[in-house]
């Protein structure tokens, strides 16, 4: 999974660059993305101006996938696979948040 997330983290940096991807929904991608790579490679793809952003949202990580609220993208998909996709962006962005929060904090606790 490791070089598809990279990959993953390239495709995100271009559709930013290209405007595709908002300065809101960059950060959460690349949190998506934080899951699937250690600490430190994850760090080595991030944008060094992005750090500061990455690290106020593992500070005020959720304390379980259903508290993510960042997903609603729906309007051209059916409620069913919707709610499963959003299942699944909700998960990825919580063990992100929790990787990053782990890697940037690793005298806290995990919230719950």
């Amino acid at each position: 999974m490791s070089q598809s997330a990279i990959d993953r983290l390239n495709r995100a940096k271009r559709q930013y660059d290209r405007g595709m991807l908002s300065t809101h929904e960059y950060p959460i991608e690349l949190v998506c993305c934080a899951g699937y790579l250690p600490f430190a490679e994850f760090l080595n793809h991030v944008p060094s101006e992005l750090i500061p952003q990455l690290q106020q949202l593992a500070a005020d990580a959720p304390a379980c996938p259903e508290d993510v609220n960042h997903f609603a993208m729906g309007a051209f998909t059916s409620g069913e696979f919707l709610e499963e996709w959003n299942a699944k962006l909700r998960e990825e962005y919580f063990s992100g948040c929790q990787r990053l929060r782990e890697g940037f904090f690793p005298d806290r606790e995990r919230k719950s």
